[in-house]
Parts: C-alpha cells; structure tokens; sequence
C-alpha cells in the first residue's frame, strides 16, 4: 500500500513540476503569462489537474493491486502504525557500528548480551526503512538466535517492529528471506539449495516447516503466521492465475477406452474443483499443523507450568494462533466444517471453542449432526464433546436442539455397541454430559435418564466381571483407587486395584453430584 500511495507527489514536487511545464511552453507564451502576472494561478490550475489525474487513477490500481497482488493489501498492513523510537527512550542510544557484521554478531549474543542488540534495533528503529534495507539480509539469517533460552522479550518485540518497518519496503523478498531463516538445521548429507519465492508459492507449508522453539516464542509466532496468510493468498491467487493463462482447448475431449466425450464445460468446472480442493487442503494442513502447536509438550505436562511463566507462554501461542484460525473459519466456512471432520485432539476443543469466536457457526450450519451421523464411534465422541463446549459458550435454543440429539445418540450407541465399546464411550462421555447440564438445565431429565442407564450397564458389567474385585460402594469416595506405597514389599498387604468397571461405576455416581450442583443449585435456571 505504501507504494501505492508514492504515487501521489508531493505539493513542492507538483510546484516543481508545474514550472517545469511552464518553462517549456512557447516563449512567447511564456512572456504572456509572466507579464500578465499569472504564474501562480497557472501552478494552481496545472497543480490540480495533476490531483486530479491521480484520484482517478488512485482507485483502478488499487483495484488491479487487490486482484493480482492480494498479499501486499491485507488489512493489517493498512491498519499498521509503526511504533516511534523516539516516545520509547528519552535520550538517543549510544552509537554502535551498523554494518552486517556488527548486526550478525549482535544477534548471535543476543542470549548472553541482549543489551548490545537491543540498542542495535533501537537505532535501527530511528532510521528510515530504505536505509535499514541493506542489513536485512544478517537481520532474516540470524533470526534464529533469538529462539535461544534468555532472550528478553523486549528484544522479541522490538525485533518484530523493525521486521514489520522492512516489511513496508521491500516485502516480498523480505518474506522469502525470513522463511530461510526460520529453517531447521539440516545434517551436511541433507543440503538443500535455498528457497525462492516461487518454491513457498507452490508449496506455502514451508513456512510453517520451521524450528519448532517458535512455536514457544509469540513474537515470531506472529511473523510466521503473517508469513503464512501471505502465502496462502499468493498460492490461491497463482493457481487461479495459472487455470486462466492456460485455458482448455476448445474440442471435445474423449477419454481413453470410452466412446463418450466430455464437453470442455465440464472439464473447466472439474479443473475448478480440482484447484478448490487443492486450496483447501494447503489451509487445512496449516490450521492443523497450528493446532498440533498448541498441545502441551512432554516437559510441560510434567508440571514445569507451574511457575506461572510456562501457562502464560502457553496461552499467549494458543492465542495467536486462534486468532488466525478464527479469520481462516470466517474467510471459508467449509474449511471449519473440514477441519472439525479431520478431527484434532479432544484437549484443544475447549481452547478453541473459547478462543476462536468463529466456532459459532459449527451451530449455524448445523453439521454437527453430521458428524454424529459418522460410522466412527472416535468422531462421535468428538462430537458429543464439541457439543458440549459450544454449550457453554452459545447457549442458544439450535444448541439445545443439538445437545438433546448428543444425548440421544449417546442413549442409542449404549444399545448397540459391545462391552469395551460401551465402557469407552461412558467413560468419555460422562464430563461432556456435566457441560451440557450445566449449560441446559432444562436437560437435567434426560440427562439423569442416561446416567441411571450408564449405572445399570456398569452394575451389570461388575456383576458379570470373572475377576475377584471388592463391590463398588466401598469405593465410592475414592473412584482411583491409591496403592500405598509403603505396602508394595508386603505381598499380602498388598492392595487389590478396583476393575475397570467398578471405577467407573464409582464415576457415574459421582458425575451424577457434579450434575445436580451444576444444572439445579446454581441462579441460571429457565
């Protein structure tokens, strides 16, 4: 946009020009004008006719812009205002060399000494954006060391400003640069030529095949995801492109084999069809591949979130990413039905339920009951589950609707299904069926219905279990059974774990409390 806008000049520019123009009239027209004293007036006229001429032509290339180059008019980039270095710091940094070496040194000690380079990005801050441009270059292929342990996140942030300020220059090869950058390192066997622009084009997963640290760092999280939605534009833009440059022969085609001929109509809609689904499987991919960014790691699960900084780390990547799949469900709402039918682990459907406001409509297209509908007990399961977090945050009478069919369904796969199949979806199923009273207390029948079902059969199944085991009320306090471990030398003091059966039967009574405190005792009753 900002080099769109370089094509209005300037008044001194105009002025300038216009007595240029003047001066290269005629003599004797120009003796005429200055004698009568109208050169002012002639800048004026010849000034706005300039303004003019621009205006109108400001919004056909703009146009032309939207239509070729969608990646350079996204909405951030007019909406962008480039933070000053000069409301930051009262007093100017001390001076420091700028050349590539300097920079590339700066950020390779960025960890151990992230005040030199801080004070390299503030200078860089103060400079205009064409004279940073020649240090891009150490400023993308170094980009990596600031994914090391210990970098402050004020020099994150401020890295992020002067890539955003290099971005309004030259954004493309930035882009292509960046995406460089990013990549893993590769073993000496395994290398590989550098990517170009035209290789991300083709294929814009690159940019998320990058070191996986960013996906733990939200500053470069961002510039990866702008990467990202830059080049699914440019992806989508290049293969419309491509179906119009290289049109179908006007003949009938016969396929091999066939006596019948396939009219070019139906092959231009099968060629249409064939790019859609290629389009929404680079999108899908990418959506899914944030997703899988967004579980827990091994050492996060283990409890080093307890300090506070992990969690909040956490929440900021899932919120950026969010935000991203929220624009991608609102942009296409077929890829939020794809998505939701590929399926993602069960413990990212409350994180995005309640970060990405677009989930809404997974009710307003009502393709929920589809996805009950599928000859696949994990994707019912996923559904009955995704019911029950869209409950709680849209409350509305279609939720309803589709919470009574989950409940149904649950009802009629506990008839159908055998023993293990049955204790699985019970199992699962029991804190979905919480949300879902919670949510709709009007519910509550139907819901302790299912749950004095889910009694019987795990009764029934304890009854019928060959294995020794001690009867479930004895354990109903206790649903997990805990071996003392002080016990495990003493082989006849030994504890006895409870059977699958009778802990869950031990879990149904107790949802069966959470339940009726949560859809009875409570103010939100209708």
């Amino acid at each position: 946009m900002s080099s769109v806008l370089t094509c209005v000049p300037p008044i001194a520019e105009l002025k300038a020009n216009n007595f240029t123009c003047l001066c290269t009239l005629p003599k004797s027209q120009q003796k005429k004008i200055t004698a009568s004293g109208k050169v002012s007036i002639y800048v004026r006229c010849l000034s706005w006719s300039h303004y003019a001429f621009t205006f109108r032509l400001f919004s056909p290339l703009v146009k032309l812009l939207v239509s070729h180059y969608p990646q350079l008019c996204l909405v951030e980039d007019w909406l962008y205002q480039s933070p000053s270095a000069n409301s930051s710091l009262g007093i100017l940094p001390p001076p420091v060399p700028l050349d590539p070496q300097s920079v590339t040194k700066a950020m390779e000690d960025a960890a151990d000494k992230p005040g030199r380079l801080l004070i390299v990005l503030d200078r860089l801050m103060r400079m205009p954006p064409h004279q940073v441009w020649p240090l891009a270059a150490p400023i993308t292929a170094s980009i990596k060391c600031l994914l090391q342990p210990g970098v402050p996140r004020k020099v994150l942030d401020t890295y992020r400003q002067v890539w955003m300020r290099l971005n309004s220059l030259f954004p493309r090869r930035l882009w292509a640069m960046s995406v460089e950058g990013l990549q893993p390192e590769q073993p000496q066997s395994k290398l590989r030529k550098a990517l170009t622009e035209d290789d991300i084009i083709l294929d814009p997963l690159y940019v998320l095949r990058c070191d996986p640290r960013v996906n733990r760092c939200a500053p470069l999280l961002q510039l990866v995801i702008y990467m990202l939605q830059v080049y699914l534009l440019s992806s989508r833009t290049f293969l419309s492109q491509q179906m119009q440059n290289t049109p179908l022969v006007n003949t009938p085609h016969t396929p091999v084999g066939g006596n019948t001929t396939t009219p070019p109509q139906a092959l231009e809609e099968e060629r249409e069809k064939l790019r859609g689904a290629l389009v929404l499987t680079q999108e899908s991919a990418a959506v899914q591949i944030l997703l899988e960014a967004c579980l827990m790691n091994s050492d996060e699960k283990v409890g080093t979130l307890t300090d506070g900084a992990g969690a909040l780390t956490l929440q900021e990547i899932r919120s950026v990413a969010c935000s991203f799949i929220h624009q991608a469900f609102l942009k296409d709402t077929t890829l939020a039905k794809l998505v939701h039918f590929q399926g993602y682990p069960g413990e990212l459907i409350g994180p995005v339920v309640r970060g990405v406001p677009s989930m809404h409509i997974a009710i307003g297209l009502n393709w929920i009951p589809e996805l009950l509908q599928l000859p696949d007990l994990d994707k019912q399961m996923f559904a009955v589950e995704l019911t029950s977090h869209l409950a709680l945050q849209n409350a509305m009478p279609s939720t309803l609707s589709i919470s009574r069919l989950a409940i149904n369904t649950l009802a009629t796969l506990l008839s159908v299904l055998g023993e293990e199949e049955r204790l699985s979806i019970m199992e699962a199923s029991l804190p979905s069926l919480v949300r879902i009273g919670r949510a709709f207390p009007s519910l509550i029948d139907d819901l302790l219905h299912l749950l004095v079902m889910y009694g019987r059969v795990g009764a029934a199944h304890s009854a019928l279990s060959t294995a020794p085991s001690p009867h479930s009320i004895a354990f109903l306090d206790k649903p997990d059974y805990e071996e003392d471990v002080a016990c495990e030398t003493i082989p006849w003091l030994r504890p006895r774990k409870v059977p699958q059966e009778d802990s869950l039967y031990a879990r149904i009574i107790s949802t069966f409390k959470e339940l009726v405190i949560a859809s009875t005792m409570t103010h939100n009753l209708y």
